[in-house]
């Protein structure tokens, strides 16, 4: 787990470095004539479920629209740029986990829609585990919804309330699940 951990937080970080040297500028002078690169301000919150309680490592990566340029001085972010370059960041982030798992845990790994997927992690553990897929989905189908669009507004319909469990406790709910589908250590 600690690996594993360690690999998305180098993941996200080659995110956060993939925006500083492609997105970063802001503007000044008449017209926003001139352009300067910044550095940016980001605050990243880790967390390790979804909102029905799954396994889910994610990293919400908040970018503040302030730049701060090499005279100290600060200035909005120009950020046409951040919604440009969306697709090549998520690729960013999806190369190094994939690269860091195969490198360095062994895992065989397939393509699986813009994401991957662990081969021998059978597709019935992976079905348990992603119940707010399964809503989703269920949410779509019933009012002929279609695509990513759709996709976000029954993400947003069926959201329920976050709620804490202690992370011990999901740890022992999910093996004891995983051992029940067969999937063990």
């Amino acid at each position: 787990r600690a690996v594993i951990e360690r690999i998305h937080d180098e993941a996200v970080q080659a995110v956060a470095d993939f925006f500083q040297e492609n997105a970063a500028f802001t503007r000044r002078g008449k017209g926003g004539a001139k352009v300067e690169p910044v550095a940016l301000v980001i605050a990243c919150f880790t967390h390790g479920t979804s909102r029905a309680m799954d396994m889910q490592l994610h990293t919400h990566m908040v970018i503040l629209n302030v730049g701060i340029r090499s005279d100290g001085t600060t200035g909005a972010l120009h950020n046409h740029e951040f919604f440009e370059l969306r697709k090549q960041a998520d690729m960013v982030y999806q190369t190094h986990l994939a690269l860091g798992l195969r490198m360095e845990l062994g895992l065989k790994l397939e393509a699986e829609g813009q994401s991957f997927r662990i081969k021998d992690v059978p597709k019935e553990v992976c079905d348990f585990f992603s119940k707010r897929r399964a809503e989703i989905l269920e949410y779509m189908k019933a009012h002929g919804l279609e695509g990513p669009a759709a996709a976000n507004l029954a993400a947003l319909e069926t959201r329920p309330k976050k709620r804490h469990v202690e992370r011990e406790e999901l740890f022992r709910e999910w093996q004891r699940i995983g051992t029940s589908l067969g999937w063990g250590p």
